[in-house]
């Protein structure tokens, strides 16, 4: 019984652990900030980009002629896409 819960209080603990670095402040990691420059750099590529940017806040892929929410978030980023998925604007709203 005891092991168990020493096993329990381990793997609470690293629960909250994560690899990696965070990003800095001001990059594609802080919603505070919209667009994200790290985000905006990405206009003219392809959107598997995107793959390779941490981003903690809302984020919105959007194609040509796909139906979307109109509801208004100003930290929501959205990425629009042309038919060949390739990225030609990022905006907050």
């Amino acid at each position: 019984m005891r092991a168990a819960l020493t096993l329990c209080a381990g793997m609470l603990a690293l629960s909250g652990c994560k690899s990696g670095e965070s990003p800095a402040p001001g990059e594609a990691g802080d919603p505070g900030i919209c667009p994200p420059p790290a985000i905006a750099a990405l206009v003219g590529r392809d959107v598997a980009a995107l793959d390779a940017i941490y981003f903690k806040g809302a984020l919105r892929v959007i194609r040509p002629d796909e139906a979307v929410t109109m509801d208004y978030n100003a930290e929501r980023v959205n990425v629009l896409l042309d038919a060949h998925d390739v990225i030609t604007e990022v905006k907050c709203y």
